[in-house]
């Protein structure tokens, strides 16, 4: 059994560019309320995450991404549903090959996105 000497990390990736996005309102509900029982909580802003194939190179947002992902023991994803599909931006964000998703599946009947928990 691993003992940590540190809080559980959680990352909150959101699926919404909107000002007033339920989706962000939402992460940040559940990140105060797992605060509350000690977890140490950090979210990603999608905003200025370039399309995946539009750059050559690794820019600042994609790192951040990245950093992020490997800072986190877990991960929430928040999304509105559109279209019977995730959101383009969470769609993208998960495009970058950071190894967030060990499985992602869509419910056949309904097509949105399982409610799994998925880990880095």
């Amino acid at each position: 059994m691993t003992t940590f000497n540190h809080p559980p990390r959680i990352l909150f990736l959101y699926g919404s560019l909107r000002e007033r996005s339920y989706s962000r309102l939402l992460a940040e509900e559940a990140a105060r309320i797992i605060e509350g029982f000690g977890a140490e909580t950090r979210f990603f802003d999608p905003r200025e995450l370039p399309i995946k194939g539009s750059v050559e190179e690794t820019p600042p947002k994609v790192q951040e991404l990245r950093e992020l992902s490997l800072w986190s023991e877990g991960q929430v994803w928040s999304t509105p549903e559109m279209h019977g599909n995730i959101t383009g931006i969470s769609c993208n964000a998960s495009q970058w090959r950071f190894a967030v998703f060990q499985r992602c599946e869509y419910a056949a009947a309904s097509g949105t996105l399982d409610a799994n928990v998925y880990y880095s």
